[in-house]
Protein backbone atom coordinates (compact mmCIF):
# COMPACT_ATOMS: atom_id res chain seq x y z
CA UNK A 1 0.00 0.00 0.00
CA UNK A 2 1.25 3.68 -0.66
CA UNK A 3 2.54 5.34 2.60
CA UNK A 4 2.38 8.88 0.87
CA UNK A 5 0.11 10.80 -0.58
CA UNK A 6 1.83 10.91 -4.35
CA UNK A 7 4.35 7.87 -3.90
CA UNK A 8 7.04 8.27 -6.05
CA UNK A 9 9.14 5.04 -7.61
CA UNK A 10 8.26 1.66 -8.19
CA UNK A 11 6.41 -0.57 -5.88
CA UNK A 12 8.00 -3.29 -3.59
CA UNK A 13 11.30 -1.14 -4.82
CA UNK A 14 10.49 2.81 -3.53
CA UNK A 15 10.13 3.10 0.47
CA UNK A 16 7.13 5.06 -1.00
CA UNK A 17 5.29 1.76 -0.99
CA UNK A 18 4.55 -1.54 2.14
CA UNK A 19 4.31 -4.68 0.70
CA UNK A 20 1.04 -6.67 1.95
CA UNK A 21 1.31 -9.89 0.48
CA UNK A 22 4.14 -11.27 -1.76
CA UNK A 23 2.95 -12.78 -4.92
CA UNK A 24 2.32 -16.85 -5.49
CA UNK A 25 4.37 -19.41 -6.81
CA UNK A 26 4.19 -20.47 -10.79
CA UNK A 27 1.77 -23.17 -11.18
CA UNK A 28 2.31 -26.26 -12.83
CA UNK A 29 2.61 -26.30 -16.97
CA UNK A 30 -0.87 -27.41 -18.32
CA UNK A 31 -1.68 -30.50 -20.92
CA UNK A 32 -0.97 -29.30 -24.15
CA UNK A 33 -3.80 -29.37 -26.07
CA UNK A 34 -4.43 -31.26 -29.31
CA UNK A 35 -2.62 -31.06 -32.32
CA UNK A 36 -4.84 -29.39 -35.40
CA UNK A 37 -6.18 -31.20 -38.64
CA UNK A 38 -4.16 -30.30 -41.36
CA UNK A 39 -5.58 -28.33 -43.79
CA UNK A 40 -6.83 -29.79 -47.45
CA UNK A 41 -3.74 -29.59 -50.15
CA UNK A 42 -4.46 -27.55 -53.00
CA UNK A 43 -4.85 -29.15 -56.19
CA UNK A 44 -1.78 -29.24 -59.31
CA UNK A 45 -1.79 -26.90 -61.53
CA UNK A 46 -2.07 -28.54 -65.42
CA UNK A 47 1.83 -28.78 -67.13
CA UNK A 48 2.18 -25.73 -69.42
CA UNK A 49 2.77 -26.27 -73.63
CA UNK A 50 6.40 -27.16 -74.81
CA UNK A 51 8.00 -24.42 -76.04
CA UNK A 52 8.79 -23.56 -79.46
CA UNK A 53 12.62 -25.39 -80.35
CA UNK A 54 15.34 -22.62 -81.00
CA UNK A 55 16.64 -22.66 -84.18
CA UNK A 56 19.58 -25.06 -84.72
CA UNK A 57 23.10 -23.02 -84.48
CA UNK A 58 25.40 -22.73 -87.18
CA UNK A 59 27.99 -25.41 -87.98
CA UNK A 60 31.30 -25.14 -87.07
CA UNK A 61 34.62 -24.77 -88.66
CA UNK A 62 36.14 -28.12 -90.27
CA UNK A 63 39.69 -28.92 -88.52
CA UNK A 64 42.29 -29.09 -90.51
CA UNK A 65 43.26 -32.78 -92.29
CA UNK A 66 45.47 -34.85 -90.23
CA UNK A 67 48.34 -36.36 -91.06
CA UNK A 68 48.51 -39.23 -93.69
CA UNK A 69 49.35 -42.84 -92.11
CA UNK A 70 52.67 -44.93 -93.07
CA UNK A 71 51.87 -47.02 -96.03
CA UNK A 72 51.50 -50.55 -95.51
CA UNK A 73 53.41 -53.13 -96.07
CA UNK A 74 53.09 -54.54 -99.63
CA UNK A 75 51.95 -57.70 -99.88
CA UNK A 76 53.60 -61.27 -100.89
CA UNK A 77 53.56 -61.64 -105.20
CA UNK A 78 51.30 -64.10 -106.31
CA UNK A 79 52.43 -67.42 -107.58
CA UNK A 80 53.93 -66.99 -111.49
CA UNK A 81 52.44 -69.76 -112.67
CA UNK A 82 48.46 -68.39 -112.43
CA UNK A 83 49.61 -66.79 -115.48
CA UNK A 84 49.33 -69.21 -118.46
CA UNK A 85 47.75 -68.63 -122.39
CA UNK A 86 47.46 -71.25 -124.77
CA UNK A 87 46.06 -69.54 -128.22
CA UNK A 88 45.44 -71.73 -131.61
CA UNK A 89 44.43 -72.02 -135.29
CA UNK A 90 41.37 -73.77 -136.09
CA UNK A 91 41.39 -75.07 -139.41
CA UNK A 92 43.51 -74.63 -142.57
CA UNK A 93 45.55 -71.69 -143.88
CA UNK A 94 48.14 -70.61 -146.47
CA UNK A 95 51.22 -68.55 -146.04
CA UNK A 96 52.89 -67.03 -148.54
CA UNK A 97 56.81 -66.20 -148.49
CA UNK A 98 56.53 -64.44 -144.78
CA UNK A 99 53.78 -64.12 -142.74
CA UNK A 100 52.34 -64.14 -139.28
CA UNK A 101 50.25 -67.80 -138.30
CA UNK A 102 47.07 -66.48 -138.02
CA UNK A 103 45.96 -67.67 -134.56
CA UNK A 104 42.32 -67.26 -134.49
CA UNK A 105 41.13 -68.96 -130.80
CA UNK A 106 42.06 -68.84 -127.63
CA UNK A 107 41.94 -71.53 -124.85
CA UNK A 108 39.20 -71.76 -122.52
CA UNK A 109 41.10 -71.98 -119.30
CA UNK A 110 43.82 -69.41 -120.18
CA UNK A 111 43.94 -67.21 -116.83
CA UNK A 112 41.88 -64.09 -116.72
CA UNK A 113 43.42 -61.03 -118.27
CA UNK A 114 46.87 -61.65 -118.66
CA UNK A 115 46.63 -62.15 -122.44
CA UNK A 116 44.66 -60.50 -125.82
CA UNK A 117 44.31 -62.28 -128.71
CA UNK A 118 45.17 -59.89 -131.91
CA UNK A 119 42.97 -59.99 -135.25
CA UNK A 120 46.03 -60.72 -137.13
CA UNK A 121 46.88 -63.81 -135.12
CA UNK A 122 49.33 -62.21 -132.67
CA UNK A 123 48.69 -62.01 -128.66
CA UNK A 124 49.56 -59.33 -126.65
CA UNK A 125 50.91 -60.41 -122.79
CA UNK A 126 49.69 -57.78 -120.64
CA UNK A 127 52.10 -59.08 -117.38
CA UNK A 128 55.59 -58.12 -117.27
CA UNK A 129 57.57 -61.65 -116.53
CA UNK A 130 59.88 -64.29 -117.80
CA UNK A 131 57.91 -67.08 -119.96
CA UNK A 132 58.19 -70.48 -120.99
CA UNK A 133 56.85 -70.25 -125.12
CA UNK A 134 56.58 -73.03 -127.45
CA UNK A 135 55.10 -73.22 -130.66
CA UNK A 136 54.09 -75.83 -133.00
CA UNK A 137 53.17 -75.38 -136.94
CA UNK A 138 51.49 -78.77 -139.01
CA UNK A 139 53.04 -78.32 -142.41
CA UNK A 140 50.68 -79.88 -145.03
CA UNK A 141 52.10 -82.65 -147.63
CA UNK A 142 54.47 -80.97 -150.37
CA UNK A 143 55.18 -77.80 -147.76
CA UNK A 144 58.51 -76.96 -146.07
CA UNK A 145 59.00 -73.94 -144.09
CA UNK A 146 60.77 -72.36 -141.15
CA UNK A 147 59.26 -70.43 -138.39
CA UNK A 148 60.73 -68.31 -135.55
CA UNK A 149 58.99 -66.59 -132.77
CA UNK A 150 58.65 -62.75 -132.70
CA UNK A 151 58.07 -59.91 -130.13
CA UNK A 152 57.08 -56.07 -131.55
CA UNK A 153 57.78 -57.26 -135.18
CA UNK A 154 61.75 -58.38 -134.28
CA UNK A 155 62.71 -61.87 -134.29
CA UNK A 156 63.56 -63.79 -131.08
CA UNK A 157 67.18 -65.77 -131.32
CA UNK A 158 66.48 -69.03 -130.37
CA UNK A 159 63.30 -69.42 -130.97
CA UNK A 160 63.38 -71.06 -134.71
CA UNK A 161 62.21 -74.32 -135.75
CA UNK A 162 62.00 -76.20 -139.49
CA UNK A 163 59.32 -78.62 -140.61
CA UNK A 164 59.60 -80.38 -144.10
CA UNK A 165 57.63 -82.17 -145.94
CA UNK A 166 58.91 -81.73 -149.65
CA UNK A 167 57.29 -84.73 -151.38
CA UNK A 168 53.15 -84.70 -152.05
CA UNK A 169 53.40 -87.89 -151.28
CA UNK A 170 55.04 -88.02 -147.69
CA UNK A 171 53.63 -87.46 -144.01
CA UNK A 172 52.91 -84.48 -142.34
CA UNK A 173 55.37 -82.90 -140.70
CA UNK A 174 55.89 -79.99 -138.13
CA UNK A 175 58.00 -77.18 -137.36
CA UNK A 176 58.31 -76.76 -133.54
CA UNK A 177 60.41 -74.63 -130.97
CA UNK A 178 60.23 -73.94 -126.97
CA UNK A 179 62.12 -71.57 -125.49
CA UNK A 180 62.52 -68.77 -122.21
CA UNK A 181 62.08 -65.00 -123.17
CA UNK A 182 61.69 -62.13 -121.18
CA UNK A 183 58.41 -60.16 -121.65
CA UNK A 184 57.04 -56.91 -120.97
CA UNK A 185 53.63 -55.62 -120.58
CA UNK A 186 52.36 -54.39 -123.79
CA UNK A 187 54.41 -57.11 -125.57
CA UNK A 188 52.98 -58.44 -128.76
CA UNK A 189 54.43 -61.86 -129.38
CA UNK A 190 53.67 -64.14 -132.89
CA UNK A 191 54.75 -67.09 -134.81
CA UNK A 192 56.08 -66.36 -137.97
CA UNK A 193 57.03 -67.58 -141.31
CA UNK A 194 60.90 -67.45 -142.19
CA UNK A 195 62.16 -66.95 -146.03
CA UNK A 196 64.11 -69.93 -146.64
CA UNK A 197 65.21 -69.63 -149.99
CA UNK A 198 62.13 -70.42 -151.73
CA UNK A 199 59.06 -68.14 -152.04
CA UNK A 200 56.48 -70.98 -152.43
CA UNK A 201 53.41 -70.86 -150.11
CA UNK A 202 53.10 -72.96 -147.59
CA UNK A 203 49.81 -74.54 -146.37
CA UNK A 204 49.53 -75.61 -142.79
CA UNK A 205 46.69 -78.54 -142.00
CA UNK A 206 45.03 -79.85 -138.85
CA UNK A 207 45.75 -83.91 -139.27
CA UNK A 208 42.51 -86.08 -138.55
CA UNK A 209 42.48 -89.25 -137.10
CA UNK A 210 38.92 -91.01 -136.43
CA UNK A 211 36.89 -88.14 -137.57
CA UNK A 212 38.85 -85.74 -134.94
CA UNK A 213 40.65 -82.59 -136.61
CA UNK A 214 43.62 -81.27 -134.44
CA UNK A 215 44.50 -77.52 -134.68
CA UNK A 216 46.68 -76.83 -137.56
CA UNK A 217 49.05 -74.76 -135.15
CA UNK A 218 49.19 -72.71 -131.74
CA UNK A 219 51.32 -70.78 -129.00
CA UNK A 220 51.69 -71.64 -125.40
CA UNK A 221 52.65 -69.27 -122.99
CA UNK A 222 53.38 -69.77 -119.15
CA UNK A 223 54.59 -67.00 -116.67
CA UNK A 224 57.52 -69.02 -114.05
CA UNK A 225 58.96 -65.36 -112.71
Amino acid sequence: MAEVASPSGTPDTSPDYTLLAAGGATGPTGVTGETGATGVTGATGETGATGVTGATGVTGVTGTTGITGATGVTGTTGSAFNTYGTFYRVGTFTLGATGIVPLNASSPVNSTGNFTLNANGTVTVNETGIYTIDYRVQLAQGSSAAFIVTRNGATVAGTGGQGLSPNTSAATTVAINANLIQLNAGDIVGVQRQITGTTAPVITIGSTVDGVTSNSSYIRLVRIF
